[in-house]
């Protein structure tokens, strides 16, 4: 059994496989799952514990919204037909998707739900960001004014100073 489970869909020896079916189905993972008497292929989008977010891979292209998933063979999968899937009804591990591919994925799955719309928590943050920026200006516009004011008061009277002193002869005394 061990010896069978050592090797992928095509027979051969693949250490990474068999790690991967003696732990749990992590994010961007495709595997077989048994649902009663059939089996699918399935795409682990998250693993919750005892449960899976995932998609099932199909064989045919289902429309537009569909995506294209290299499996076994090429599979097809709808970014909003998410489905949860009990962890023990995993089979055999067949592939982890490349990063990219799985990013895609999941910006798929973000646009097809709408996600990225409403998002209260990245709204407000937005918001105080925005609020923050012109307060952020609303200073530098204030500090910037100061620095004029001290700028040009204080070489004013530096100014009125030093003539103050030339005039009256004592510039020589004071700079000694």
């Amino acid at each position: 059994m061990e010896f069978k489970m050592n090797r992928n869909g095509s027979g051969a020896y693949d250490g990474t496989a068999y790690d991967a079916m003696m732990s749990a189905p992590k994010p961007g993972e495709i595997w077989t799952f048994k649902n009663g008497y059939s089996e699918k292929e399935v795409l682990v989008i998250q693993n919750h514990g005892t449960v899976c977010t995932t998609l099932t891979l199909v064989d045919e292209h289902k429309g537009r919204d569909c995506i294209e998933i290299v499996s076994k063979s090429i599979k097809y999968c709808i970014p909003y037909m998410l489905q949860y899937s009990f962890n023990q009804s995993f089979g055999e591990f067949i592939k982890k998707l490349p990063d990219e591919e799985f990013d895609g994925v999941l910006d798929a799955i973000e646009d097809a739900l709408d996600l990225n719309i409403n998002r209260p928590e990245v709204q407000e943050v937005n918001e105080a960001v925005e609020v923050l920026e012109a307060k952020v200006k609303e200073l530098e516009d204030l500090l910037a004014k100061a620095k004029d004011v001290c700028d040009s008061g204080y070489k004013e009277k530096y100014q009125k100073l030093v003539f103050d002193l030339i005039d009256r002869g004592l510039m020589g005394v004071v700079m000694l």
